[in-house]
Parts: C-alpha cells; sequence; structure tokens
C-alpha cells in the first residue's frame, strides 16, 4: 500500500478538477488535500492513514497509535476522558501541562495530586488543598492558569526519581479515605526541563492498585531512539502515551500521537472487552475534539517523519547522540555558564545556568544576548535558567555555532561586561537542508 506521500503524488501526476474543499483549489499548497475518494478518513481510518498509524505503532512500540492533528493537547483530553471513570479519582502527578486540568474541568472529574490532597471535587472547580471533607474552595480559578514558575531545585525535588513513585502508591493505597478508589494516573514525563521520571516503577504500582497510567511524554518523542537517551513509556508499561511529533521530531507543528497499550504489560492486558471499550471512547472522544476537516498536511508531515525514523534512525540518532555529547564537554570547560542535569534526564535538552560573574550576567540576559548579538533564539528563559531545544535536526555547523556564541559571552562575562551589538553568528545560515518536513526534502533518502 502507497504511504500518504506517495499516494498524494500519484494522484497529482493526473489530478482530478477539484470541486470540492479546501478553496484554494490546490493553486497555493499542492499537498494540501480534503478527505476525498482514496485518501482514508482520520477519524476512521481503513486505508492509507489506517496503515500509517500502524507503521507509526511499530516505530514508538505501541500497540495501537492514533495521528492527531490538534496537538498533544487533543491526545491528553481524549485519553484523560477515556480512561477516567466518574466514580473514580485522577491521581494528577506534578508539573502537568494545563490540558489535564482542562480535561478534568471538561469531564468534571474527581483529582487529587501525588500526595491525596484534592485538585477537583467533580464539579470544575479548585477544592481547598487538604480539606478532609473535600468542600470546594471559594477561589473557582481554573488550576490551569495558576501555575507559577519554580526553580530547577524545586522541579527536581518535585519528580524525584525515588520519592515520586513512594508518594504515589502512598495516595494509591489510602485513596484520599477509599482503597481502590482512583482509576488513573497521569504523570508528565519528561519535564519541559527534561526531567524523567521512574515510569516503570510508577506503571507497575499503578497496575498494583488498578489504575491505568497516562504519561504525557510530549517532550520526549525521541526518547527510545538511542541507548544515549531513555527508554521510551509505550515500552515502560504506560496505558496510554502521548508524544508530540514537532517538539523534538521532525514534522509540523500541531501533529501529535496518542498511543494505547492494552498488550503486554499493560493494565488490560488479557481483557479484550475492557481494551476495546478503551479504544472505543478513545475514538469517540478523538472525533469529538479533533477538526472534521484534518490537514494532509499534517498528516503528511508525520507519516514522512515516520518514514524517515523507520529507515535512517540509527545513523540519525547516532551523530545527534554524538552532537550532543561533545557539546556537552565543550560548555563543561567555560568558567561561569552551565547545563543543569539531574541524575535521570533527557539530554537533548540544553537547560543553561549562569553562575555568578563579575558581569553580573543572568539567564535571562544570557537568552536575550544569543539572541539579539549572535542571532540564536532559545526556547524559553526565567530568572535562573535558559532552555535550548534540539532535535536530529540541527547540524554539527548549528552547534559549533551555538558553543562560539556561548564561549564569548563567558569570557566577556569573566572581563565584567555583557556583549552588545552583532556579533554576525548566525548558525542558521550554515544549517544544511534538514526540513522533513517538505516531500522534496526526502528525496535522497527514498
Amino acid at each position: 500500500m502507497l504511504n500518504i506521500s506517495e499516494k498524494i503524488k500519484e494522484y497529482m501526476r493526473h489530478p482530478a478538477y477539484p470541486f470540492h474543499m479546501p478553496g484554494h483549489k490546490r493553486c497555493e499548497e499542492q499537498h494540501d488535500f480534503t478527505e476525498i475518494d482514496g485518501f482514508d478518513v482520520l477519524s476512521h481510518p481503513e486505508g492509507i492513514i489506517a496503515e500509517s498509524q500502524r507503521r507509526a505503532a511499530g516505530l514508538f512500540g505501541a500497540d495501537r497509535t492514533y495521528y492527531l492533528v490538534n496537538g498533544s493537547t487533543a491526545g491528553i483530553l481524549a485519553g484523560i476522558l477515556a480512561a477516567s471513570d466518574k466514580d473514580k479519582k485522577v491521581l494528577v502527578g506534578p508539573d502537568c501541562h494545563k490540558s489535564v486540568y482542562h480535561a478534568l474541568e471538561l469531564g468534571r472529574l474527581t483529582a487529587v495530586d501525588a500526595d491525596g490532597q484534592y485538585l477537583y471535587k467533580g464539579d470544575g472547580r479548585k477544592t481547598a488543598a487538604n480539606n478532609d471533607d473535600g468542600a470546594d474552595a471559594e477561589e473557582s480559578k481554573s488550576l490551569s492558569n495558576a501555575k507559577t514558575l519554580v526553580s530547577l531545585e524545586d522541579i527536581g525535588r518535585e519528580l524525584d526519581w525515588e520519592k515520586l513513585p513512594e508518594r504515589i502508591e502512598k495516595t494509591l493505597e489510602t485513596g484520599n479515605g477509599k482503597a481502590g478508589s482512583i482509576g488513573l494516573v497521569v504523570v508528565t514525563s519528561p519535564t519541559y526541563e527534561g526531567v524523567v521520571s521512574d515510569i516503570a516503577r510508577i506503571a507497575e504500582i499503578a497496575h498494583s492498585h488498578g489504575a491505568l497510567l497516562l504519561v504525557d511524554e510530549a517532550h520526549g518523542t525521541h526518547l527510545g531512539m538511542h541507548p544515549a537517551f531513555p527508554e521510551n513509556s509505550n515500552r515502560l508499561g504506560a496505558d496510554l502515551v502521548v508524544h508530540s511529533m514537532h517538539k523534538t521530531m521532525s514534522a509540523l507543528t500541531q501533529t501529535a500521537l496518542l498511543h494505547v497499550n492494552t498488550r503486554g504489560h499493560a493494565l488490560l492486558a488479557g481483557r479484550e472487552d475492557e481494551a476495546e471499550r478503551l479504544n472505543s471512547r478513545i475514538e469517540h472522544f478523538l472525533e469529538m475534539l479533533q477538526t472534521s476537516s484534518p490537514s494532509y498536511l499534517l498528516m503528511e508531515s508525520m507519516d514522512l517523519c515516520v518514514d524517515l525514523l523507520t529507515k535512517e534512525k540509527e545513523a540519525l540518532f547516532e551523530a545527534y547522540a554524538d552532537r550532543l555529547e561533545r557539546f556537552r564537554a565543550q560548555i563543561g570547560g567555560l568558567t561561569y555558564i552551565d547545563l543543569f542535569e539531574t541524575e535521570h534526564f533527557d539530554p537533548g535538552k540544553l537547560v543553561f545556568t549562569v553562575q555568578q560573574n563579575p558581569a553580573g550576567l543572568t539567564a535571562p540576559q544570557l537568552y536575550a544576548c544569543l539572541r539579539d548579538r549572535f542571532d540564536i533564539q532559545l526556547e524559553f528563559a526565567q530568572e535562573n535558567y535558559a532552555l535550548a531545544m534540539t532535535s536530529f535536526a540541527d547540524t554539527d555547523e548549528a552547534f559549533a555555532g551555538l558553543f562560539e556564541a556561548c564561549a564569548k559571552i563567558d569570557a566577556a562575562a569573566g572581563a565584567g561586561r555583557i556583549p552588545g551589538g552583532k556579533e554576525g553568528v548566525r548558525p542558521t545560515d550554515r544549517v544544511t537542508k534538514a526540513c522533513v518536513n517538505k516531500t522534496d526534502c526526502y528525496e535522497g533518502s527514498h
């Protein structure tokens, strides 16, 4: 069977005139298709989309995979709504994305944190933490808007490899008053900053108490692709896993995957009726939450990424891991600029910290200096760190340019000044064509 990209190419050799959506009539973007004959239907796939999803499941070690065109948000919403039970609570781990709280509000679910303190009491309102009776707090502001910036040390403590599973186990045992009253555990791993949790242990604990485990692994789609990176949660026992195909992979923005595991070491292994019910509920909520006019540009982008990694994963990730290792060694030689790491972390996240220095350089100033002087745009900065996101599409030249800029800023900080003006180091000017979103970029690899 042809993949999505090949099907589009074949069709475009002898295209029918498009008296159908989209309105640009393919004059602006030939690959912007709709669900016409022969191109399958995302909400009920049986052809090229179904086959592409099967290939993705194989690549990521899942039993079943669903393509998402509304981002990881759609997968988290659908996963929580499908896997939750109104008669049971949801245990929400630390550092969750706002979409987790939105799912709780939409489903009017009762939720507790890793220590058993109430987050929601089944009516979409925030509750008073640690109230014995779970009474509603006067404040009804959504928790999704209440997250504050925290230090890297606090993040490490909240997600401690040893302590987080213990906290979850204790809460599952007591159930905030009733053992067995929690039916779903939601954990984020890795975090935005790359901190990884002990998913294998958490899965074992959740399953021993009859709870499903959903892992928001949106920032870890690349995990398990090479020994230099932690393992993928599908292979560690998670029942549901959400991946963003655009955060650390090469697909277009807004693409993501929802993986479902009901065999092997999943909770529903051997329970076919319950497993099928879960998949049916997921499909129902995905149809409800996703657009009924999915973009074939997005689906083709995911299909091409899966195809590329199926064929060239080893070579691409071996080179990527080597670049990261060399860059970390180089940064280790600087005086004031360093990289934050926990014992269990994703090496693809570069979390820059700045030690006390004569110039008083801070992480936000490092971020601004890289942008304004060296034309290098990082992902994010707050008071005590600046974050650079990397992927296998970054080149040797890109990493060299980033280190060159950091070395110059580090030296200037030691001399008591913060560089200004334009330096002209532009690694993007030297990047080879690594775009893997358009079909012409793939010609050399087919």
